[in-house]
């Protein structure tokens, strides 16, 4: 989490690269920085609104695009919103009752019955959001999303219950790391395997490039993570 494996590589002559690149998910807590999985009704049709009320971005876009997106608006942050509808499908709030409660307390999250609570709460202009939100349920449906042409299609918005939630970018993966080869071998600048140190998941930097895919981190900590724990159990007999 800190890092202290990349110096003692380093020190052990490994080359570290990629080290300027991270990776951001979009979707987190402004206060403690960690994801919110509960907005993850994102994936099944929660729109991202800005401060004025307004989409700004295809909602399942790559991360570094959203988080990008995401810090041009207004203060630098998003509310995440959903209904009823979408909740049947994602059923995050039930998922992860821990987050909701939390979240709620600290007061970047709320449940209301209509849109006027949301304005209030979010204090975005009333006319704005249910503008936005009429629109987006006039193009529910699989491409029919004129304005950022949301792959998975838009869902009818305009009965609630409603979620609402507060959201920023946040470092999420590094991208750098010691390089190695396809033996989870530490290598230094010229190439050349370090004896008795290997490497494997989000410590290398070579696996991902700049951007990792979403899902991609548990292949490459079980691949490269067997080669490596199998090479030097043997190589500690």
């Amino acid at each position: 989490t800190t890092g202290e494996a990349l110096y003692m590589a380093q020190r052990a002559g490994a080359e570290l690269v990629n080290k300027q690149y991270i990776q951001t998910d979009p979707i987190c807590d402004p206060i403690s920085g960690v994801i919110e999985l509960i907005a993850d009704a994102r994936f099944d049709g929660a729109i991202m609104l800005n401060q004025e009320g307004k989409r700004f971005v295809e909602e399942l876009g790559r991360r570094d695009v959203l988080s990008e997106a995401i810090l041009d608006q207004t203060g630098g942050y998003c509310w995440v919103l959903w209904n009823d509808k979408i909740g049947a499908v994602s059923n995050t709030v039930k998922e992860h009752p821990t987050e909701y409660d939390a979240f709620t307390k600290q007061g970047i999250m709320t449940t209301c019955p209509d849109l006027k609570c949301i304005a209030d709460f979010t204090k975005i202009p009333y006319d704005s959001l249910k503008g936005t939100v009429d629109r987006v349920t006039s193009m529910a449906g699989k491409g029919n999303d004129k304005d950022f042409h949301h792959r998975a299609g838009l869902v009818d918005m305009s009965q609630g219950q409603y979620y609402v939630i507060k959201a920023v970018p946040s470092v999420h993966h590094t991208m750098g790391g010691v390089r190695i080869n396809e033996k989870a071998q530490a290598l230094t600048a010229d190439g050349k395997v370090i004896p008795g140190l290997w490497a494997a998941g989000e410590v290398t930097g070579v696996t991902h490039g700049t951007n990792r895919l979403g899902g991609n981190a548990y292949t490459d900590i079980i691949v490269f993570g067997r080669i490596a724990g199998k090479a030097a159990a043997e190589a500690a007999k």
